[in-house]
């Protein structure tokens, strides 16, 4: 069964190049692509993922308000989250908020790489 992944970022760039870099690991993951938390938060109400890539500044629900939502649902969707704002105070809240991981943007490769492989081996 392959791996299905949401991407949840405003910048359609982004969103492309990170599905890009899944797909270079395993290349028949199911992308499914949000702008924003609200979209993301739609999306998974009507699908199971493996996994959530989750960026941090976004319109609507940003990716605090994102998680908060996610916590308050009990989800066990496991969510990394990506971020060019790697403030320790951010990474801290962002995994107290239910991340499983945070990296900061532009992604390191074997870090995702990892963290896929984590995903896949359960």
């Amino acid at each position: 069964m392959p791996l299905t992944v949401l991407i949840v970022d405003d910048t359609r760039f982004t969103r492309r190049k990170l599905s890009d870099m899944v797909k270079s690991v395993y290349p028949d993951t199911v992308i499914t692509e949000a702008e924003d938390g609200q979209q993301a938060l739609d999306e998974i109400a009507k699908t199971k993922f493996d996994l959530m890539l989750l960026d941090l500044n976004m319109p609507v629900f940003n990716g605090f308000q994102t998680l908060e939502r996610l916590q308050q649902a009990k989800s066990t969707l496991p969510v990394v989250v990506l971020s060019a704002n790697i403030q320790d105070k951010a990474v801290e809240r962002t995994l107290s908020l239910g991340a499983m991981d945070f990296m900061g943007k532009p992604p390191e490769m074997e870090k995702l790489k990892r963290i896929l492989e984590s995903i896949v081996a359960k």
